[in-house]
Formats: C-alpha cells, structure tokens, sequence
C-alpha cells in the first residue's frame, strides 16, 4: 500500500489541527477529503490504534485517499453519513461546508455521528479573503467591455453561504459551544506574468454567461488578458510582486455532553 498525498503536514494544515489532542482521540473522520492532505495530517498526529475515516462525494477521490496506510476512505455523502451514531471523536470539514443549498441537514448528520463531547473542526474563508484579485478581474471585465460580467463576478456565490462571517450563527444552531481562529495567509506572486498564469486558470470565467462553451471561454480568457495584466502591473510593488490578502480560520464546534 501506498503513502498516498505526503503526510507532513503543511503550516496551514498543522494549525488546523492544532487544537486536536491526539492521546484522547479514538476515531476520527475527515468529511468532504478532497486529495486527502487533511487525513494524512491527522493520521500523522494520532497515534496507530486510532481509526482515522475519510469520506467524499467524489469516487476518484475516495479511491486515492484510501491508499494512506491507515486511512479507512470510502464513498459517501455528507448529508447521509455511512457511520453510525456516536462514532467519531473529532470530525474535520475543511472548506466544504458552503456547498450544501441546506447547511442545517449537514450540520445535524455530522452532528450524528460524533461522540459526546466530541469536537468538529469547520475551515472556511472570510469573505472579503482574495477580494483585491476578484476586484482585479472586475476591472479587466470592465475594460474589455464586459460590464454585464462584472456585476455578475461581484454578485454573492456559493461560497458565500458558510464564511468567517456567517458560519457562528449556522453552527450555533446545531452545537451548543462553537469559537473561532483566524489567521491571515497573504498570497504573494512573485511577478506578474505568474499571477495572470494563475488568473487564466480559472478566475477569468467568474460572472462568464451560464452555459458558455469551451471556445467561448477560450476567446473571453484571450480578451481579457492583456487588461488583466494591465491591472496586475499596476498593483505591483516596487519588486514587482502582488499581494493578496487571505483570510481564513477556523470553528470549534463541541457536540454537548448529555447532563444528569
């Protein structure tokens, strides 16, 4: 069997997990695993008679993070957890927690399947995290003539629903103890020509019409470009580097322990 994604955990992943102690962990579960950097992490930091679950929509995915020694990965839906009640010590749900159009069933299955006591670790952005980028594209939108795209770019997305801002509140309506870390992460590129490399990636195509075929994307990402890179030249620093302020964090959630 395969080591699967590295096992080291990165800063970002360290601090996540930072409030996790692992001598009192018997099972952990990492929902919506994504390339698994996560549950290596947490493998990692748990000692070998722990189980260590992962789950996640997509099978590919599931597949991969099933190959970490250790790791018990299968295919499964958040919003019906093939766990059974009680089951996890500490449940992971990093940056996932916006997708749902129905947060509160989400919510209420992971709260199912934790133990009393037991704790949720919820990553997500804040919402103003990455704006001077998306503010970047809006201005080449509107350069290039796309007005109509950039009102639709600065419109609210998915990943507005569950935000540094507003993820206490949902929270709160499922686990009574919920506290928040926050930690700012610039994104620095180190020249213009790799910020737009990144930004023909895919933040181009934000507020593109629905339904916008390949080549419709490919000549959009061909207009807006050079605007774009006018934008990014302005924002450099003396050293030609951008910066991108990120902010994101982090809720500790704790399933409440049954009194009497």
């Amino acid at each position: 069997m395969n080591s699967g994604p590295s096992a080291r955990p990165g800063d970002y992943t360290a601090w996540l997990l930072d409030p996790v102690e692992p001598t009192a962990v018997y099972a952990a579960l990492d929902a919506g695993c994504g390339d698994g950097r996560r549950t290596a992490a947490l493998r990692l930091i748990l000692p070998p008679h722990a189980l260590v679950a992962a789950v996640d929509l997509d099978r590919a995915a599931a597949h991969g993070v099933g190959s970490i020694a250790g790791v018990d990965a299968v295919q499964g839906d958040i919003a019906r957890l093939p766990y059974p009640d009680g089951a996890f010590d500490v449940v992971l749900a990093g940056h996932v927690l916006y997708y749902p159009s129905d947060l509160a069933s989400w919510l209420r299955e992971i709260r199912r399947v934790m133990s009393p006591g037991g704790l949720l670790l919820a990553a997500t952005n804040s919402a103003q995290s990455g704006r001077r980028l998306l503010d970047l594209h809006v201005e080449a939108c509107r350069r290039a003539g796309h007005e109509a795209m950039a009102r639709r770019a600065l419109a609210a997305s998915a990943r507005d629903r569950f935000t540094l801002e507003n993820g206490a509140d949902q929270l709160r309506r499922v686990f009574g103890d919920v506290s928040v870390r926050r930690r700012d992460d610039p994104l620095v590129f180190q020249s213009v020509a790799q910020a737009l490399d990144v930004y023909r990636g895919g933040l181009f195509a934000r507020g593109a019409p629905d339904g916008a075929r390949e080549g419709d994307l490919q000549r959009l990402a061909a207009a807006l470009a050079p605007h774009m890179r006018d934008a990014l030249a302005a924002a450099a620093d003396a050293q030609g580097r951008i910066t991108i302020p990120r902010h994101s964090g982090c809720f500790a959630a704790r399933a409440e322990r049954p009194t009497g």
